[in-house]
């Protein structure tokens, strides 16, 4: 772990991060009424600003996920193309991507959680949560052992991952 430590450069820039300070920020449900209150838009405007000032990168070198259906709403110039769903899996398509958002907060789906718990299967939403964003940050160059920067702006996502880096 402690080799991708050094090759994870975190951004961590309050103007940035300050979207996702809530435990639910992000999440799915967030999505849904961040679309009408004009918070979707904020994050758009925020990933933006990521790939074409902090990162300056290329479109080809751009990778961002969120939840599919809401994808459309955070499309922009110069990144639409990098976008891969979330559960996106066993690919080398997005070796060479150096920039990656990640815009999401995992959390179990409702009913699912309710199956496990009701025949008292404990479940672990974090590990859930970071086992699918590291399944993730290894569809970018990572993979390679090369350096990339990720923009996470839902606090506990960022917080789940320094601590397992740490």
């Amino acid at each position: 772990i402690s080799i991708y430590k050094n090759l994870i450069d975190i951004l961590n820039k309050e103007n940035f991060n300050i979207i996702g300070e809530e435990p639910t920020a992000l999440c799915k449900n967030w999505f849904y009424h961040g679309v009408n209150d004009g918070k979707v838009n904020i994050l758009q405007k925020k990933v933006y600003n990521f790939f074409h000032n902090e990162t300056k990168t290329k479109t080809k070198f751009n990778l961002w996920t969120t939840y599919k259906s809401y994808a459309i709403d955070l499309e922009g110039k110069g990144y639409k193309g990098g976008f891969v769903p979330l559960n996106i899996r066993a690919t080398n398509d997005y070796i060479e991507t150096t920039a990656v958002a990640y815009l999401a907060n995992i959390y179990f789906d409702p009913n699912i959680k309710g199956f496990f718990v009701n025949h008292n299967i404990e479940v672990n939403e974090d590990l859930f949560a970071l086992s699918e964003l590291i399944q993730f940050l290894f569809r970018s160059a990572i993979r390679k052992k090369e350096k990339i920067t990720l923009y996470i702006p839902s606090k506990r996502m960022r917080t789940l991952l320094i601590r397992w880096l740490d």
